[in-house]
């Protein structure tokens, strides 16, 4: 689990848990995001605020668990805030397949620097399967912003809400 995904520089590719994947994520999650005013005391005894948990990933492609997906991502979550030109919960461009994943943070930007954001893909020319998306995705080119992936080429979407 990676709970602080925090970017100090943008990137020309940025993930949560890879900038590029050719192999496989399973069972990750990344980042958290915690809303409210309640604390949470750790083994340690240690309390920290909401806004101690800094989860916020930005660049020019970024995805909340790859930025890049040509391999496959399964049983994966982000809860990280994700903001870029191209953004996506999931991934921000993928070629791959993305099974059982869910997103859960916010991904894009109304900034009209944003061309492309999608809850589980910005770009999608691959798979997904099974996954769902309860980030709220926005775009300043609001023709390439969708719940599922931003602008998609692929028929292989089945199964997702």
């Amino acid at each position: 689990m990676v709970l602080d995904c925090r970017s100090v520089t943008a990137a020309e590719y940025a993930g949560g848990i890879a900038a590029f994947n050719e192999g496989t994520i399973d069972h990750c999650t990344s980042g958290i995001n915690l809303a409210g005013s309640k604390t949470v005391t750790l083994s340690n005894g240690k309390v920290i605020k909401p806004s101690d948990y800094y989860s916020y990933i930005f660049g020019e492609n970024c995805g909340g668990v790859a930025a890049v997906n040509k391999g496959t991502i399964t049983g994966t979550r982000n809860a990280t805030v994700v903001e870029g030109v191209t953004s996506g919960g999931i991934a921000a461009d993928n070629n791959g397949e993305i099974y059982g994943c869910a997103n859960n943070g916010a991904v894009g930007s109304t900034s009209s620097s944003c061309k492309v954001s999608g809850g589980i893909a910005g770009n999608n020319s691959g798979k997904i399967k099974a996954c769902y998306n309860s980030g709220h995705p926005s775009c300043g080119d609001s023709k390439k912003q969708g719940m599922i992936a931003g602008d998609n080429s692929s028929a292989a979407v089945r199964n997702v809400f």
